[in-house]
């Protein structure tokens, strides 16, 4: 069966779990169906590969290789090998393992949902013949697969963060922190979530065109910034925590590693359309939890 006819059925699970299709219909004037079907890759070429190591620079920023050089931690395995062997490009072996979610062949959703669609048209349980109860209980299978998947495969445990660094609960402690913190929302964080619903949402839209290039660009848009906000959750992580405040920090931590997470599998959705569509649904679930958070974190600075 034609990749596109199996994505094709692989959406129609898809229509039923999230919210975001409403959204991008009403955006798009168009199905969104179309909106994903036929979404390639573009063929890789020397100028988005400079390195020859098998990652492009969007993937290089993602990895935070370095995109001039083909073995970024001198091991002797290109950059490319190392990721598509579940190896770490940025660390030298034996101990360079990736975790399973950024290797395993069932983190793509889309494939596997394809998978799942046509092995029940094939048995039956998904053809016109069969009785209402069969065909509803085998599409419920295959939507919780579906989710079941997405919540593993997006999981913001999933991007590393390194253990809080402790400090006094002193008010000179708390005060520092408070210092510290501010800075990073109103300088870093607040104008991006501000501004972000209505920027990636016309982003998205882009998926939606026939221009190869644009959907490239729109790519590689996603795939900056999730490289961004893992630069603001790297320093938002190397601020010492007053004990009062590791409530409050966490929360901050695993909205960032859901920003980037989230980034990062729309940037391939190329690959992965699924994917993209869940992580679109959950950044705009994020971005309504946001204004709610600061306002807590506001009141526990006064």
């Amino acid at each position: 069966m034609p990749n596109k006819i199996k994505i094709f059925f692989g959406f129609l699970a898809l229509i039923a779990l999230f919210s975001v299709y409403s959204v991008f219909n009403s955006l798009s004037g168009k199905s969104a169906l179309v909106a994903v079907i036929g979404i390639e890759s573009p063929l890789p070429t020397p100028d988005n590969d400079p390195d020859h190591d098998g990652l492009t620079n969007a993937e290089e920023m993602i990895w935070g290789t370095d995109p001039f050089n083909p073995d970024t931690d001198g091991d002797g395995f290109k950059d490319g090998e190392e990721v598509a062997s579940g190896h770490n490009p940025l660390v030298k072996g034996p101990n360079d393992l990736l975790p399973t979610t950024y290797t395993s062949p069932t983190n793509n959703i889309t494939e596997k949902t394809s998978a799942l669609m046509t092995s029940g048209l094939y048995a039956g349980v998904l053809s016109k013949k069969t009785d209402a109860a069969t065909y509803n209980n085998a599409l419920s299978d295959i939507t919780d697969s579906v989710v079941a998947d997405s919540n593993k495969a997006l999981d913001p445990s999933s991007i590393p963060v390194g253990p809080a660094i402790s400090s006094s609960d002193s008010k000179a402690a708390q005060q520092k922190y408070v210092d510290a913190i501010g800075a990073i929302i109103f300088n870093d964080l607040w104008g991006q979530l501000i501004n972000e619903p209505r920027v990636i949402t016309m982003k998205f839209v882009n998926f939606n065109g026939d221009d190869r290039q644009n959907v490239a660009d729109t790519q590689q848009y996603f795939n900056a910034k999730a490289t961004y906000y893992q630069g603001v959750l790297a320093k938002l992580n190397a601020v010492a925590v007053p004990s009062s405040w590791l409530n409050i920090h966490q929360k901050l931590l695993t909205g960032l590693q859901t920003l980037v997470v989230n980034h990062q599998a729309l940037g391939h959705i190329g690959t992965d359309p699924m994917k993209g569509i869940a992580a679109m649904n959950n950044l705009m679930t994020l971005y309504q939890e946001v204004q709610p958070t600061l306002v807590t974190i506001v009141k526990k600075i006064k």
